[in-house]
């Protein structure tokens, strides 16, 4: 992988920020250059190096750093405050939506509100490592999405263990994208388990290492690139009174 020359990158928008400065190095330096939600343009572009001069007065105030399902990806409103994340429709300049971290586009991206119609739970669950979307009611379990943070990865399972008392289960997607691997704690450890569509697997002892090296290879396919490219975390759901 070609690392981006991050110090130009700083040197020319002093104002980027830090996530997106990390993630950069992260992404495939070939077309599709798709990660975290989006695909990237190699480095941050100006719209008229991006759309040609035509277009390019459209985004007046705007640095555009990809695509996401062909609407334009960038910063704008550095000048007088803390930069915010759009996406604008096409090439018009009409905002679809703002984000205040990539992570949360890309959490957006693998799993939309409007894709689960199951009643929404209040719960409020912070994992160091992880970005959760809303709770949902699945009858004897609560499950949320959530996405692996880019650097935070190998301390997801010790986060889990110090937010949540028991009873939770992690599941991640694999590199198929058609199986899941699934870790929950256990006397000593953990258990884990692997299943696949019309298959589901038995559940065997996994000590910490080998948990923790499978979330940290797994990382990339749950991270939001694409529709589904999510981690879940599921819990017991409460007794009713």
């Amino acid at each position: 992988m070609v690392t981006p020359d991050i110090a130009a990158v700083v040197a020319a928008y002093p104002w980027l920020p830090q996530d997106y400065l990390r993630l950069l190095p992260r992404v495939p330096p070939a077309p599709p250059r798709r990660r975290y939600g989006f695909d990237w343009f190699d480095r941050p572009q100006e719209p008229c190096t991006a759309l040609g001069a035509r277009l390019a007065d459209r985004f007046p105030a705007a640095i555009l750093i990809g695509r996401r399902s062909g609407n334009l990806v960038g910063y704008a409103g550095w000048q007088d405050e803390a930069p915010l994340l759009y996406e604008w429709a096409g090439s018009q300049q009409r905002v679809v939506r703002r984000f205040a971290t990539l992570s949360a586009l890309a959490l957006a991206t693998a799993a939309p509100e409007e894709s689960d119609l199951r009643a929404r739970v209040p719960l409020q669950v912070r994992v160091p490592g992880l970005l959760i979307a809303a709770w949902r009611d699945g009858g004897s379990r609560l499950d949320a999405p959530c996405i692996l943070l880019a650097g935070e990865e190998a301390g997801v399972l010790d986060g889990l263990a110090a937010a949540l008392p028991s009873g939770w289960t992690f599941t991640l997607t694999c590199e198929d994208g058609d199986s899941w691997q699934s870790l929950r704690p256990a006397l000593g450890g953990f258990e884990s388990c692997h299943t696949r569509h019309g298959s589901v697997g038995a559940w065997g002892a996994c000590d910490h290492a080998a948990a923790r090296t499978r979330v940290v290879a797994l990382a990339p396919c749950n991270d939001g690139g694409a529709p589904g490219w999510t981690a879940h975390l599921s819990l017991p759901a409460p007794a009713s009174p």
